[in-house]
């Protein structure tokens, strides 16, 4: 009877603890647990139902929904099951200490699986101008002149040695003008036309006068060889002024040399090919995929932050703390126990890898004493998260991806030319690190076996550089630096790779910008080449009949001086001659008239030397008579004597 009681009474408490259960503690554990996470999240709540467990001894919930209605595609979580280990003694006193929560097959909102799966979908564009860039090998032997970039180019801009080409053109049509009002060469003609009659009639005169009238032509050659001194002079001076002139615009020409070496030199500044850009490439291929899941991860430390607010502050029976119209974390003393500690939350998935642990999720960090960890690990990558709970929220997160494949995995493109990889292994790294609002942090991307996928571009282009790039490198290591705030992010990529297209890209455009720079000087030569040849052309044909003009005048200018001389010579020896028939008459009277008296100085000695033959006759016969008288007339004859000789010899004299 006793036993029979004892089952009924146990049956009847079996019974009013179900009927307790579901019709009082029920509701009421589900009011309270959607009304904790409600104010914890800030989100949607659905609660299938809740009730005590004894195994483990706590409360299971079933279907639970949590969803950010503003944002339900990042944070939309459902499971089936929760199983919360709670220390009851705790629970009665308005505290909620967690030993353990587990979550069965739990399910949150995916945008994107890993961030390799957008990443190989994106395709990278550039606005490159490839029409700027040409082949590296380019054949130049082409014409210069027609090249279209060139000719555009030139086209574009004034050339200062065209512009005076024209200048000296026209100053060459002037001169073929006044040129051709010159009249000396015509005076020149006439001068000598009447030069050369003269002559004619001297020469036919010089045989038909005398020295009186050969003096006379003498003085008309005279005045023919002054006229045709300064018909040459007036014929050389021109003749200098027009070399002058020739040489002056020959010389204006061959100075247009310095007119296009000048326009060279300009237009040689203003050639500007492509720049290269650091961030064409990996901040092109990351920086939205970064910046985008920077957002997501921005959006959940946003949600971490508000829950952990909220679990410190959704207390209404407990005092909170003002700072300049903030909320302090430190909103408790330190030994004062959490309202709710969660020691570690899990979160389990049978059908799949995925591991997700919270540690110390509580709401007074400082009794605890430990930041909130939060691990996962899902087979592809690895989170770790730093909560530290002070009077400024820190947050460290470390995010790996493991290597995974990247196929046909689209690296670069520029017009139609796409540069593939046809299999890499990438992993990815992050740390960040966020103090209040304040962001920081690095991603690195790592790729590496790498095998490119055939290129058949063989233009100079950011396409073939790439390729050609990584075709000899064995890894890429990109890194996207986080700074900025939790409001206003900025991320900056960059990579070493970068440096090395950016270097070959460089010296890529200075070999093509030398090869412009040395066909524009091709170019601008044979302008100036052509514009000099036409001129000095146009030169020739203006100045080459007046020199030649010129230098016949002269000459026939001389032919008519040495014809001045022949004549004036004719006219000396006529002179000479006459001069010379008139001398010898004069040195035959002279010889006649010395021969005429040397034959009478002749007779005159013949006729003295007679005399003294006679009187030393007398003599020799007076001095026989006189010795007979000597002695008494001897110094009478003496005296005698002498006087005598005297007489002879000044008769002789006076004959003489």
């Amino acid at each position: 009877m006793n036993y029979k009681k004892i089952i009924g009474l146990s049956m009847i408490g079996v019974v009013l603890l179900i009927g307790f259960n579901l019709f009082l503690v029920n509701p009421m554990l589900k009011s309270v647990v959607s009304k904790e996470l409600r104010a914890v999240f800030q989100t949607k709540v659905s609660v299938g139902s809740t009730y005590i467990s004894l195994n483990p001894l706590g409360i299971t919930i079933t279907d639970l929904t949590l969803v950010d209605s503003d944002n339900p595609s990042h944070f939309k979580f459902k499971s089936p099951k929760l199983k919360v280990s709670l220390q009851v003694l705790e629970l009665l006193k308005g505290r909620y200490i967690i030993d353990e929560l587990t979550i069965l097959e739990a399910k949150t909102a995916h945008k994107k699986s890993v961030v390799s799966n957008q990443v190989s979908q994106q395709s990278v564009n550039t606005n490159h101008d490839d029409s700027l860039i040409h082949e590296s090998n380019h054949d130049h032997e082409a014409s210069i002149i027609n090249d279209s970039w060139l000719r555009d180019f030139l086209a574009n801009h004034h050339l200062s040695g065209e512009a005076h080409s024209v200048a000296l053109l026209e100053q060459l049509v002037l001169d073929e003008t006044e040129l051709a009002n010159d009249r000396l060469f015509e005076s020149n003609q006439d001068a000598l036309q009447v030069m050369t009659d003269s002559l004619t009639f001297i020469k036919e005169s010089l045989h038909k006068t005398d020295l009186k009238g050969l003096d006379l032509l003498a003085q008309d050659m005279t005045g023919l060889t002054e006229k045709a001194s300064q018909l040459k002079q007036l014929a050389l001076s021109k003749k200098d002024q027009i070399k002058s002139h020739y040489d002056t615009r020959k010389e204006s020409i061959r100075g247009l040399t310095a007119f296009f070496d000048h326009d060279y030199e300009q237009l040689k500044q203003t050639i500007q090919l492509e720049t290269y850009d650091s961030k064409e490439l990996s901040d092109i291929v990351l920086n939205n995929t970064v910046s985008s899941y920077l957002k997501d991860y921005l959006y959940y430390s946003k949600l971490a932050s508000r829950v952990i607010y909220n679990l410190a502050f959704f207390n209404e029976g407990l005092e909170t703390k003002e700072h300049t119209h903030r909320k302090s974390l430190d909103a408790y003393a330190n030994q004062t126990m959490p309202r709710v500690w969660i020691k570690q939350l899990v979160l389990l998935n049978p059908d799949t890898s995925l591991s997700v642990r919270v540690f110390n999720l509580s709401s007074n960090q400082s009794f605890v004493g430990k930041p909130v960890r939060f691990q996962l690990h899902d087979g592809k990558k690895q989170v770790f998260v730093s909560y530290f709970v002070k009077k400024t929220l820190t947050q460290v997160y470390s995010v790996k991806y493991e290597p995974f494949k990247l196929n046909d995995y689209s690296i670069y493109h520029d017009s139609d030319h796409p540069v593939m990889l046809d299999s890499a292994t990438q992993d990815i790294q992050a740390n960040v690190e966020i103090i209040g609002r304040r962001l920081s942090g690095n991603v690195y991307f790592n790729t590496t076996r790498m095998a490119v996928a055939n290129h058949d571009v063989t233009d100079l282009s950011v396409s073939n550089l790439v390729y050609d790039s990584l075709k000899n490198v064995d890894n890429v290591l990109i890194e996207a630096r986080l700074s900025g705030t939790t409001t206003s992010p900025s991320v900056v990529v960059s990579s070493e790779f970068d440096r090395v297209v950016a270097d070959r890209f460089k010296h890529a455009m200075t070999l093509e910008k030398e090869k412009q720079i040395d066909l524009l000087k091709q170019s601008i030569s044979l302008r100036m080449s052509l514009e000099q040849s036409m001129l000095l052309s146009k030169l020739e044909q203006l100045y080459g009949p007046l020199f030649d003009q010129s230098y016949v005048d002269i000459g026939r200018i001389e032919g008519v001086m040495d014809s001045i001389q022949l004549v004036n010579q004719e006219v000396m020896a006529v002179k000479d001659t006459l001069v010379a028939l008139r001398q010898e008459a004069l040195d035959n009277q002279k010889r006649d008239e010395a021969l005429a008296l040397e034959k009478k100085q002749r007779d005159a000695q013949l006729a003295l030397e007679k005399a003294k033959k006679e009187a030393a006759i007398a003599l020799e016969k007076e001095k026989q008579d006189g010795e007979q008288s000597l002695d008494y007339h001897k110094p009478d004859a003496a005296v005698n004597e002498d006087q005598y000789n005297q007489d002879v010899s000044l008769e002789l004299s006076q004959n003489l």
